[in-house]
């Protein structure tokens, strides 16, 4: 991996487990940013047939080498490497399936022309009824990726794969934090082939983005904080800059009255636990339909588990690790003291514990809170950690899982879901009625089942902007070649008049 000495700041990765320096990376100038852009814009155009090639080539070197981004991973962020591993799997599995993830997109539609339409080909519409439609895929362009400060590689390599088989370049700031692995991922895939489809640059998300709005791109892909997004979306209309924002949001489970308690509260810690709670997909709260006591028991008695393996997260008996930074841990405390002050109990947790090794006081047990007033902050907005909530009157639970979708009652920010809820259940017939009532993209029947061909957001009210399905084709504009016949007669009747 090489990084590029430039003229501007350095800034130092840390291990926020051991406190050792993994490094330094400079800040790209915005000479390099600009010219990084424009190689994009000028590489050579790839088949679809390449692409996927060597996106499939990538794909198995990532799960052949899950093991060492997970270690790598796990030192940069904090988080678990058995998590870590298991999302690696999880992102090499969709890049080894390509061909069905393209054809599941496309397909339904269009058949097995879905590879026509990669390749930028006309593609005739056999369900017209007046005349001949044909329709054609055009990608948007370049993509400025702007991952958040605290993301590993995973949303990168998540979204960078339906960006390239689309046929559109990305140019990548990895967050800050981290980023280390982001850049060794992205290198990897340019060795495979794809060295004129990605790259990436360092430094300042307001400073970069201020840099490639001012060049040649052509679409943003931005994910962080709604405060942030808006600002960045503000900017790209100004700029004519295409925008899709991931901004925060909650991710509710509820428990039908079928469970098996013990296997269900296991679904529940991991799915709240994962990437420390921090993950974009990990569980913020819930509430059990029936023998709530049994249940909250049982969280309990797991919850103690975990929290006596918080520490090196790049050990296999880790459940936890490091918060990545102090400010994320006061963050929870704070939404912690909101909710006690506000007549809610700590059941668990709830009190930071300092690091052993570095003095800072950035691990935080699991924390799981009751009888909240449904007024709290961490009940309408995203909480960096494992702190969650519980509630005893499943119904009142429901309710506020509609707030979370509407306007929220503790700021001017509208509510929004997160990426999923889950209604845990064998029910399924249940489950799809109550999903109805809830506007969230994804709705699962258990908190661990991720998979990886599923949609992104597709929701206005998940947390994705303005919601969308697949972002494979939200990355691609779509042409239409027409011949409308259903006004022929008139046609007729109007040549016969300017013939006369």
């Amino acid at each position: 991996m090489s990084i590029s000495a430039q003229e501007f700041k350095n800034f130092e990765v840390k291990n926020p487990w051991s406190g050792e320096i993994l490094g330094e990376v400079s800040y790209d100038s915005p000479r390099v940013i600009k010219r990084k852009i424009r190689e994009l814009n000028d590489s050579p155009r790839l088949s679809a047939k390449d692409r996927i090639s060597y996106l499939k080539d990538f794909g198995k070197y990532l799960n052949e080498n899950s093991g060492y981004y997970a270690d790598l991973i796990a030192r940069e962020s904090g988080v678990p490497k058995t998590h870590v591993n298991l999302r690696m799997k999880i992102i090499s599995e969709k890049y080894k399936h390509i061909d069905d993830y393209a054809r599941t997109v496309l397909g339904p539609e269009y058949g097995d022309n879905y590879m026509k339409l990669l390749d930028e080909e006309w593609v005739k519409d056999p369900h017209f009824p007046n005349g001949d439609y044909f329709i054609r895929k055009v990608p948007k362009g370049t993509y400025f990726l702007l991952a958040p400060n605290n993301d590993s590689p995973g949303i990168t390599l998540i979204s960078v794969m339906d960006l390239i088989l689309g046929g559109n370049k990305v140019l990548v700031k990895p967050g800050t934090k981290m980023p280390f692995s982001t850049m060794e991922v992205i290198d990897k895939m340019k060795e495979v082939g794809l060295d004129g489809y990605i790259s990436y640059v360092n430094g300042s998300g307001p400073e970069v983005t201020d840099v490639v709005l001012s060049s040649n791109i052509d679409a943003m892909f931005f994910v962080g904080t709604s405060r942030h997004g808006k600002k960045v979306q503000e900017k790209c209309i100004e700029s004519g800059v295409d925008f899709i924002g991931e901004y925060e949001g909650n991710n509710y489970e509820f428990f039908l009255k079928d469970i098996e308690i013990p296997k269900a509260v296991s679904d529940f810690t991991l799915s709240t636990t994962l990437y420390n709670g921090i993950a974009c997909y990990s569980i913020k709260g819930g509430s059990v339909e029936e023998e709530y006591e049994k249940f909250k028991e049982e969280l309990i008695r797991q919850g103690e588990i975990i929290n006596k393996s918080i520490g090196d997260p790049t050990k296999d008996s880790t459940l936890l690790g490091p918060i990545l930074s102090e400010k994320l841990v006061k963050n929870s405390v704070r939404r912690v003291d909101e909710a006690v002050k506000n007549g809610g109990n700590i059941i668990l947790g709830g009190e930071p514990m300092e690091n052993p090794n570095t003095g800072e006081y950035n691990l935080m047990p699991y924390t799981v809170l009751e009888n909240l007033s449904g007024k709290e902050e961490l009940l309408f907005d995203e909480t960096p950690g494992p702190v969650i909530w519980i509630e005893k009157d499943f119904k009142k639970a429901l309710k506020w899982a509609k707030m979370n979708e509407s306007k929220n009652p503790i700021s001017s920010v509208p509510g929004r879901n997160g990426i999923r809820y889950v209604i845990y259940t064998k029910d399924i017939e249940r489950a799809k009625r109550i999903g109805k009532e809830y506007r969230t993209g994804l709705i699962g029947l258990s908190g661990v089942g991720i998979n990886p061909f599923q949609r992104w957001g597709g929701s206005g009210k998940s947390s994705t902007y303005d919601g969308f399905a697949f972002l494979l084709n939200e990355s691609m504009d779509t042409q239409c070649l027409y011949e409308d016949k259903s006004l022929s007669d008139l046609l007729e009747k109007w040549h016969e008049m300017m013939n006369r």
